[in-house]
């Protein structure tokens, strides 16, 4: 039991570490999967607010050309114009602060209130430009460091991405925004260059550095950009308003002539249909960065889904496992309680002490399981079982065999009981043995019915030799009634020659010839009873071993010891035998069961009185039938013929035994059979022999 409990509680040691394992790769898939769930809807966010943070960054590039228009005085922008610009500025402002109040709880609080800082100091930059508090050059430095912070936001984001694809796709959108600032601070900076041809070399130098930039963020997004952006990207390069504006920007920088310079009005409309152009660029950007944000939402999920479909199916595999588990345990356990209970084993270590017994076994030898384990498995031996059993039984053992046998073995009673036992050796791993055991099957009550055969087997050969010495004495009695008819005949003519010899000696007439006659009478007489004498012992010599004969021998040898008596009785003998076989048995018994059948019939014509009475023996092939006709047996009776102790003799000296020892002597000396059968006023009983028996007397 301690074993079994041990393997159930190791059997759950491994389902909780693997539902533990599932459960912990599992989790770090789902959490993964939630996470970045929850990283690409941020980082969604971050796009959405990436978009108004690129609105934002239109409006505030168009109002710093506006401010460096107005504030240049070149007569084309004007107060409302700069008015109107700072209104569809707010808008946007105004839909990105609702934005902001949507979602800057959730994903970018930190972003969120940099920005507005960045914005209300704007309003004041504002407010400061229309007192005059503040030079052109730091009004576009406020304006510039404003979008320069909102950049830096967008620039951010593309880190935070984990899809190589969208974070170059982000990346690109980032530089893409920087080139789009820089054309914006190109335009403001040409205005200025163009409103005042005569600015000095330091402002000129800070234009080339602009230039510079934006190229450098066109290559980087150039780089970045995938097939599909860079084909909407580079025929804008390639349009001859990008080549006007190439040839003012090596004008600005080396003025040559004023007659070549455009003015700062168409400046301006050149570099702002230039940032329209851009700006559908970037939106182009945009849109497939939010399409492939979408797509690794769903992705992650799909994973997120799938993570947790497998983490519940493993949990309900593991569920049904250990459902299956307790269940064949439970079926496990109730066939080991009936194999414990009905099986009777033991295991043993190499040197015979009992480590592990089945209840079956306590309950057969009275010991309790304590009482067993760590005793030698001899403590319920029996003193009388075989040495030389137990000796061969260890001997197999420790060669590697199986043995197998009945042990007699003792209860803690002291009484004994049997088994039949099939004892093996146990190894281990490396095949060495490591200890033997031995299931067994109680056989005490065979064993002792065995013994009840036995006795009854002895108490009934003594019984059969009893009845066959009744049936012997019985027929010895028959035989003196027989060897008195046959020297009833001898005796008289003997006295009668006696008798002839006295007389004649009287009247003197007893002559050397007459003595001479009357020995050679009495001799013949003599030397006949003395035949008789020997066939009647070589009758009931015993049969040692089978003999060749035949029925002609066998019926001639009865026919001298019973035909005397026949024909005193007045009954007719006929015998008739027809192509009679060799055959091999016991001549002497089945003379005997011969005689008794004509001894039967002989005695019941005698006390029924028949008027012709007679006696048939027929022989032919393997078959002996003797027939009379003392009027039959009755059919109630018939059934009953070779009972023991069964007799239809009037007479008190019925045995009842000579039908019953001649079909014993029949079927299971012989090998044979006798039947009767009764037909009318005639009964016939018929031996059937083998013509070479091979059966040994039993």
């Amino acid at each position: 039991m301690v074993q079994r409990l041990s393997l159930k509680r190791k059997f759950y040691i491994a389902i909780v570490g693997l539902i533990l394992i599932v459960l912990f790769f599992g989790g770090i898939i789902v959490f993964a999967s939630y996470a970045n769930i929850h990283r690409y809807r941020a980082l969604n966010k971050k796009i959405e607010l990436s978009h108004h943070i690129s609105l934002v960054l239109h409006e505030l590039q168009r109002e710093r050309g506006t401010v460096v228009g107005f504030i240049t005085d070149n007569g084309n922008f004007t107060a409302q114009d700069l008015k109107a610009q700072r209104q569809k500025t707010n808008k946007v402002l105004r839909e990105q602060e609702k934005f902001f109040n949507r979602n800057s709880h959730r994903f970018f609080p930190e972003i969120v209130s940099e920005a507005r800082k960045h914005f209300k100091y704007l309003q004041l930059v504002r407010i400061r430009m229309e007192r005059g508090q503040f030079p052109l050059n730091t009004i576009l430095e406020n304006y510039t460091k404003t979008n320069f912070f909102m950049l830096g936001l967008i620039a951010d984001f593309a880190t935070e991405s984990s899809s190589p694809v969208l974070t170059k796709n982000m990346l690109a959108y980032s530089h893409f925004l920087y080139l789009q600032e820089y054309v914006g601070l190109e335009r403001a900076e040409g205005i200025l260059l163009l409103s005042h041809p005569k600015k000095i070399l330091t402002e000129r130098f800070r234009f080339s550095n602009l230039l510079a930039l934006k190229t450098e963020h066109k290559k980087l997004f150039l780089h970045y950009a995938n097939r599909t952006t860079r084909q909407r990207f580079l025929p804008i390069l390639k349009e001859k308003t990008t080549q006007d504006i190439l040839t003012q920007e090596n004008l600005l920088l080396h003025p040559s002539g004023a007659t070549r310079m455009i003015t700062s009005d168409d400046w301006y409309r050149i570099l702002t249909q230039k940032l329209g152009q851009l700006e559908e660029v970037s939106h182009y950007v945009e849109e497939q960065i939010v399409a492939g944000i979408a797509h690794q939402i769903t992705r992650a999920q799909r994973w997120f889904v799938l993570a947790l479909v497998l983490v519940g199916l493993s949990v309900v595999a593991f569920g049904v496992l250990v459902f299956l588990f307790l269940r064949l345990y439970r079926v496990e356990t109730q066939q080991r309680t009936i194999l414990d209970k009905h099986i009777i084993d033991s295991a043993t270590d190499t040197q015979g002490t009992i480590t592990e017994v089945s209840q079956a076994f306590c309950d057969i030898s009275g010991y309790a399981p304590e009482e067993l384990i760590g005793h030698n498995h001899s403590i319920v031996c029996h003193p009388e079982m075989s040495r030389k059993v137990l000796a061969d039984m260890w001997e197999t053992l420790k060669a590697g065999e199986a043995w197998q046998g009945k042990i007699q073995n003792r209860r803690k009673d002291g009484s004994a009981y049997w088994v039949y036992a099939h004892l093996e050796p146990l190894r281990n791993t490396a095949g060495k043995i490591e200890g033997y055991y031995g299931v067994r099957i109680d056989i005490t009550e065979m064993e002792e019915l065995s013994l009840a055969v036995q006795e009854q087997e002895h108490q009934f050969r003594r019984q059969e030799e009893l009845m066959e010495h009744q049936n012997r004495l019985a027929q010895m009695g028959e035989m003196i009634s027989m060897i008195a008819h046959q020297w009833r005949q001898p005796l008289a003519a003997v006295a009668a020659v006696a008798g002839s010899m006295q007389i004649k000696a009287r009247m003197g007439r007893f002559d050397n010839a007459a003595a001479r006659e009357h020995a050679d009478k009495i001799e013949q007489l003599t030397r006949h009873m003395s035949e008789t004498i020997d066939d009647f012992r070589n009758y009931y010599k015993p049969d040692q071993q089978k003999t060749e004969t035949n029925f002609a021998r066998l019926v001639d040898g009865v026919r001298m010891l019973i035909e005397n008596s026949l024909e005193q009785k007045g009954i007719q003998l006929k015998v008739t035998l027809r192509d009679a076989h060799l055959l091999s048995t016991y001549e002497n018994k089945l003379k005997q069961v011969l005689i008794n059948l004509v001894k039967n019939a002989e005695d019941a014509l005698v006390e029924r009185q028949v008027a012709t009475p007679w006696i048939q023996i027929e022989g032919e092939g393997n078959t002996l039938c003797v027939t009379d006709n003392a009027g039959g047996i009755a059919p109630e009776i018939l059934p009953k013929i070779f009972d023991p102790y069964f007799s239809t003799k009037s007479q008190k000296d019925g045995t009842g035994l000579g039908l019953y020892m001649s079909k014993m002597i029949i079927e299971e000396h012989c090998g044979g059979t006798l039947n009767v059968q009764s037909r009318g006023d005639q009964t016939r009983f018929c031996i059937q022999l083998p013509a070479k028996d091979t059966n040994e007397t039993m």
